[in-house]
């Protein structure tokens, strides 16, 4: 087929039938994670091997006392909806107290990369971590980045499933000339060491240089990408000056489980430590074990800890049965795994909560709770109450990342309010919180967002449920476009249509990324036989971007504005189909710099630029690939419908990079799906090429995926088949030369 340069936006040549077929040679699943398989398309860095099993383990009886309830003790139990006291047999006055779910983490901030953690500089500006290797400076009163650099130029970074930059530290005197380095947690080698490594840090503007690797962590048993730990914390609870804490875990696999009892090894720990003027660690607390920075065992992944003032609090991630919350008063503590999870017979430090895998107490007050995913427990922030009229204040937050309710537990000095634990918030995947100056607590949400804990009441919305779409869509001034490459999504067409507000434009100075002006709607129908089915909205505010769901009459009279949650659709339709709820928005649009997808020169090609002139602030180019025709639809599709997740060095859990400009045969897969033995893309053999099989085998796209979308399989079959003739020709060309 010859060699072309088509401008990507203009009408294709439809593809020949390639007359393929697939038999489907495996089940495949994205990431293991505890008793399930999950099919969430990233890694999180809570994963849980497949391959452990406490109760088959010798290293690992159970040893739970009898009297023991095995099931989560985070229950409602009071007819007034909130939680049970425990042993003071007295209720908190409910009007003193926060509503449940009554906040929500309101995105601020979009298209970071893979951020798992953020701290405070104290001068209104806070650092987040990505798990690549980007460090930014963010500002908190335009929440904007003022700054990024990266780390893993500078210091060798593995990224590989759990593994990569995953926890940074300021000094708590940082600024005033007594520690002004940054402290960093990573894993620096693949499957096999973890580092604290110490930064020289430049605020203005934003680098850092000159690493130095304080402390080495070597795995116990090497070879295993999870369970890595492990986050930074200045602590003064046992000493005379701050001491640098880090929870570490226990390196993943049913081999690691006996580390957790083992006092000579660094993994499944705490560690403390002091790190002297030339960046070399000292021992810092005086420990029983054996290894000298060891100051508690026992614990499975601690992948998050937080300073809950006189204790540490730390979450443990849990496998089959338990999810902890721990509490670390001093050196010598052990938390028990290694032996068992959850509460012991008084062997060991028991957690001050905890709750069973498994288990439907979280229902009424978590309502997406649910087996079909898995479970990771993560401390939050021990808020101070300076924020949010002081109702949280002594409240310690934490979080599931997977089910993602956030909850608040009581952890102060009132007798009245002990064993508070109440629901607030609701948000899947944060990767870390943190309290700023002023009280109020921002969080990092993995899949590329920055977050502010907000009163629902100010959460900006598109409406009242209920609302109908005549009333506030479609008025004047908006502007119809369509995609080249639309997402797939179970057959449906689509319209999409935005709005401007007067006298704006769309910064397009930098072509790629197009930012909206505040006031912005962003309206896309489906229909299903041309029947309108759901109408999505985005309307960016001054506060972030706000999402709704409307619901279109079986008659297609009119649209009503949902409550957020998953619905089903009115109009009968004879494929499965679920309108989704506001918060799968983030999945794919947390993604993106300013929210909007589609919206770019590759998917518009100079047809739909065209449509927007007027209303962009500068030339936008449209780029040009060279290739065959049907290699430029294949790559558009793998652009339109992959690349919001895969762009190299990516979200997700294998290192790919689907972007239009790739070239094909250099798109290679690193990471976790399971085709073993499978090359991503093998020249002229699609059933041996892992993107054939994942969309033929009905595994991606995973978030709209119901029906297959056989015109994609057809064509990427073509596409396959065709490149190993290419590559020959090219080859043969070279050799006449």
């Amino acid at each position: 087929m010859p060699q072309k340069d088509i401008e990507l936006g203009e009408p294709w040549p439809a593809s020949a039938s390639a007359g393929l077929s697939v038999t489907a040679a495996a089940t495949v699943w994205l990431g293991y994670h505890g008793h399930m398989r999950s099919w969430f398309p990233v890694v999180l860095v809570a994963c849980q091997s497949p391959a452990e099993n406490i109760e088959s383990d010798p290293f690992c009886p159970r040893e739970l006392a009898p009297s023991v309830d095995t099931q989560a003790v985070l229950h409602d139990t009071s007819d007034s909806g909130w939680m049970d006291t425990g042993d003071s047999g007295t209720s908190p006055d409910p009007s003193n107290l926060p509503p449940e779910a009554g906040f929500a983490f309101q995105q601020v901030l979009g298209g970071l990369e893979f951020p798992v953690d953020l701290i405070s500089v104290g001068d209104g500006t806070l650092l987040i971590a990505g798990k690549l290797g980007e460090l930014s400076r963010v500002d908190l009163e335009t929440h904007t980045i003022l700054g990024s650099a990266r780390a893993d130029e500078l210091w060798p970074l593995s990224t590989h499933v759990e593994e990569g930059f995953l926890s940074i530290a300021l000094h708590p005197d940082f600024g005033n000339g007594i520690d002004d380095h940054l402290f960093s947690w990573q894993t620096t080698e693949y499957q096999t060491t973890n580092s604290i490594v110490r930064w020289d840090l430049q605020l203005e503007p934003f680098a850092v240089s000159n690493p130095v690797e304080v402390l080495a962590v070597d795995k116990y048993i090497q070879g295993i990408a999870t369970h890595n730990g492990g986050k930074l914390v200045w602590w003064q609870g046992e000493s005379d000056e701050p001491v640098l804490y880090v929870s570490v875990g226990n390196g993943g696999g049913q081999e690691n489980i006996q580390a957790g009892q083992m006092g000579d090894v660094m993994t499944a720990s705490i560690l403390a430590l002091k790190v002297d003027e030339e960046g070399v660690a000292q021992p810092a607390i005086e420990t029983p074990y054996e290894n000298e920075f060891v100051v508690a065992k026992g614990l499975r992944n601690p992948w998050r800890m937080i300073d809950c003032g006189d204790v540490l609090c730390v979450g443990d991630v849990g496998k089959e049965d338990f999810e902890e919350f721990n509490l670390y008063t001093g050196a010598g503590a052990n938390f028990g795994h290694g032996r068992f999870e959850g509460p012991s017979d008084g062997t060991y430090d028991d957690p001050v909560l905890w709750y069973a895998h498994g288990s439907d107490e979280f229902t009424s007050e978590d309502p997406d709770h649910t087996d079909a995913r898995g479970e990771s427990i993560m401390m939050g922030v021990h808020v101070s109450g300076q924020a949010y009229e002081g109702l949280l204040e002594d409240f310690v937050l934490y979080a599931d990342l997977y089910q993602g309710w956030i909850r608040g537990y009581y952890l102060g000095d009132d007798e009245t309010m002990q064993g508070v634990d109440l629901h607030l918030a609701h948000q899947a995947v944060l990767g870390a919180m943190v309290e700023v100056e002023d009280g109020t607590v921002y969080a990092v949400e993995m899949f590329g967002t920055l977050r502010k804990l907000v009163p629902l009441a100010e959460v900006p919305t598109v409406g009242m449920a209920g609302d109908p779409i005549s009333e506030t869509a479609f008025g004047d001034g908006g502007i119809d476009y369509t995609v080249r490459f639309p997402l797939w999504s179970n057959g449906t067409s689509k319209q999409r249509f935005i709005q401007l507000p007067d006298g704006t434009q769309i910064d397009t100075s930098d072509s790629e990324n197009w930012v909206f002006p505040i006031g912005t709607r962003s309206y896309k129908t489906f229909l299903w036989n041309g029947q309108p089915v759901e109408t999505r909205v985005l309307e960016k505010t001054d506060t972030g971007w706000a999402p709704g769901v409307y619901l279109w009459e079986a008659d297609g009279s009119e649209a009503y504005l949902t409550d957020g949650t998953d619905q089903e659709p009115l109009v009968e339709m004879d494929t499965p189909y679920t309108v989704p709820s506001t918060g799968a928005c983030q999945m794919c649009h947390g993604n993106a710099q300013d929210s909007l997808l589609g919206l770019e020169p590759f998917q518009l090609g100079s047809r739909g630029v065209d449509i927007f002139e007027g209303h962009i602030s500068d030339e936008v180019e449209i780029p040009t690939v060279s290739d065959t025709e049907v290699g430029l639809e294949a790559r558009g599709y793998l652009h339109g419908n992959c690349s919001t997740c895969h762009q190299g060095a990516s979200v997700t859990g294998v290192e790919l990079d689907l972007r239009y400009s790739t070239d094909p045969y250099g798109m290679t897969g690193e990471g976790i799906y399971e085709y073993s033995g499978i090359p991503f893309i093998d020249p002229g053999n699609p059933p041996n090429s892992a993107i054939f099989k994942a969309i033929a085998e009905e595994v991606m796209p995973p978030l709209t995926l119901s029906v297959k979308d056989q015109e994609a399989i057809q064509l990427l079959g073509e596409w396959i088949s065709a490149m190993e003739v290419e590559k020959k020709d090219s080859q043969k060309d070279s050799e006449d030369e």
